[in-house]
């Protein structure tokens, strides 16, 4: 059935339909156009719905068992012990999967910074021979006296003297 036919049989609007479909979550078949089809058990939940609406129920005080989506496929039967192990050492494989995974990403970090330490090692050393021979240079020039360089300096215009007219125009 579609949604239209459920609703004239339960006597509610389409729409009546899909707002219930979404509160309750209920796991509905749809056809190749993307429309509802309702099977047996959906309309009876759908007639379920609808008769404690009628009688005054809210949505959220119904009490209903509804199959959600995706326990149509749970297993119902209990798991057997071969099943359970089979299960566990899957598990146990993941985790060690995981682990190896783990750590090869942080020895390959490792690696990273050491050679992220040697190439600034390398500078630090370039940079302190550089300060070296700088400071071999300026003890060979004792002679030459340091002159910080202050900028241009800002020369004071003087003043402008007016005329006596001038203040009046």
């Amino acid at each position: 059935m579609n949604t239209t036919t459920v609703a004239k049989k339960l006597g509610v609007s389409t729409k009546r339909i899909h707002k219930w479909i979404k509160h309750f979550n209920l796991s509905c078949k749809k056809n190749e156009n993307g429309h509802y089809f309702f099977d047996d058990a959906n309309f009876a939940l759908l007639s379920t719905i609808c008769e404690q609406m009628k009688q005054g129920v809210p949505l959220t005080e119904m009490k209903i068992s509804l199959p959600r989506k995706g326990i149509q496929n749970a297993v119902t039967s209990p798991i057997t012990d071969e099943q359970y192990t089979r299960l566990l050492e899957r598990i146990e494989r993941n985790e060690r999967k995981i682990e190896e995974k783990a750590s090869e990403v942080v020895s390959y970090q490792l690696l990273q910074q050491r050679r992220e330490i040697e190439e600034l090692n390398e500078k630090i050393s370039k940079l302190e021979k550089q300060v070296q021979a700088l400071g071999q240079e300026r003890e060979g020039r004792k002679d030459i006296p340091l002159i910080l360089d202050e900028g241009p300096r800002k020369v004071k215009k003087p003043a402008k003297r007016r005329s006596i007219v001038s203040l009046f125009l």
